[in-house]
């Protein structure tokens, strides 16, 4: 679904994503860990086409998305779905008309059938209920479920995940973890997940890609992960265990 071949993206002469090498089979749910400012979240959204990499090639079901111009960019977007780490949802709108929007921008979808779509994403993540609610008044998590369900309303291939249990409490966290893994499964969605808590790997993983000095310096199954020697992946292991240099 996704082929990653010798990304390359500098900021200020800064090499952050130096030869970034990585597929993605379809239907699989990979996680990219690594530590903050390594370029997990330059590369996920290097992948939706928010950031223009330097030099390399990104392909997403069959399409080379690297050079794209605007019209055929937003044209293979409509594959893909996000997460955004603070869920990004407009205030101004209701929790239904947040979800709606896409449905309401690129389609053609009369009101009842927008409706019909709408309460249905809302049921996948539990917030039927809420849809008249305004976003002022959800909690962390419930605002993360909204915002999953306006990345699924338009019923995309691939979902990128930006960080979805930051701030969260942990019995929160741990939903999310297991809606983000349902939904995957449920839907055989191929799915992107960038995070620093390795208990959201382990549970949302069907492989674990670790970042590092710009590079995929490893890539294997959740198993593979736990088990290895790798010094990098060690000592970012320990490093989140003491409770240094997790944080994206």
């Amino acid at each position: 679904m996704i082929e990653i071949t010798g990304l390359q993206k500098l900021f200020d002469d800064r090499i952050v994503l130096r030869d970034v090498n990585l597929t993605i089979p379809e239907g699989r749910s990979i996680v990219i860990v690594g530590r903050s400012g390594y370029g997990k979240s330059v590369l996920l959204k290097s992948i939706i086409g928010l950031v223009r990499p330097d030099r390399g090639t990104i392909t997403v079901d069959g399409v080379t998305i690297t050079g794209l111009g605007r019209k055929q960019l937003f044209s293979i977007r409509k594959k893909m779905g996000m997460l955004f780490q603070s869920a990004a949802l407009f205030d101004s709108m209701s929790v239904y008309d947040n979800v709606a929007l896409p449905l309401r921008e690129h389609t053609a979808y009369g009101a009842k059938e927008i409706e019909r779509r709408v309460l249905e994403k809302l049921s996948l993540v539990g917030l039927a209920t809420a849809a008249a609610q305004p976003p002022s008044e959800l909690s962390g998590g419930m605002k993360k479920r909204v915002g999953l369900a306006r990345a699924l309303i338009m019923e995309p291939k691939v979902m990128l995940y930006d960080e979805p249990t930051t701030g969260l409490d942990p019995i929160t966290a741990g939903e999310i973890n297991l809606l983000i893994r349902e939904t995957q499964s449920r839907l055989r969605i191929t799915s992107v997940i960038v995070t620093h808590e390795l208990d959201s790997a382990y549970v949302t993983a069907d492989s674990i890609a670790m970042l590092h000095d710009g590079v995929i310096s490893f890539h294997g199954s959740v198993d593979a992960f736990r088990g290895t020697s790798d010094p990098v992946v060690t000592g970012f292991r320990d490093g989140l265990r003491r409770g240094e240099g997790g944080l994206s």
